[in-house]
């Protein structure tokens, strides 16, 4: 059984599923920092993590189909309340974790174009190419 004070983040199969354990990191998140005496909140580039992409982030996530309601609504939480990078990195992982069969070479330039402008390294993205349909 997964100890909600633990120092640490659940694994999906403690927790239950994709959705819930979004929702779980976002909790941890909030529970040690409002922990933390003299914890500065979230500010500056904290927040500004991906805020330019937000709406990229966002159209994303909607068109992944693929993923369950409830994941799609989670990410959503996350790319609002953490970040749109985070939400984004989430959202990569989803795609490996829900075994999309494969992206279409719109969607996989859409995602490339969105992890440029996060600065992502190469191998962000990259790490779903093997979805992305040939030519």
């Amino acid at each position: 059984m997964w100890d909600a004070g633990a120092d640490y983040l659940p694994s999906f199969e403690q927790v239950g599923e994709g959705a819930q354990w979004t929702r779980t990191v976002v909790a941890l998140c909030d529970a040690r920092l409002s922990a933390k005496a003299g914890a500065r909140p979230l500010a500056g580039a904290d927040v500004e993590d991906g805020v330019a992409q937000l709406d990229a982030v966002l159209a994303e996530i909607e068109e992944a189909g693929f993923l369950e309601a409830d994941v799609r609504a989670a990410l959503v939480d996350c790319a609002r309340r953490c970040t749109p990078e985070l939400a984004f990195r989430l959202l990569l992982r989803a795609m490996v974790v829900a075994g999309v069969r494969s992206l279409t070479q719109e969607q996989y330039a859409r995602l490339e174009v969105i992890g440029s402008a996060l600065h992502h390294g190469e191998f962000v993205v990259d790490s779903v190419r093997y979805l992305a349909e040939a030519e």
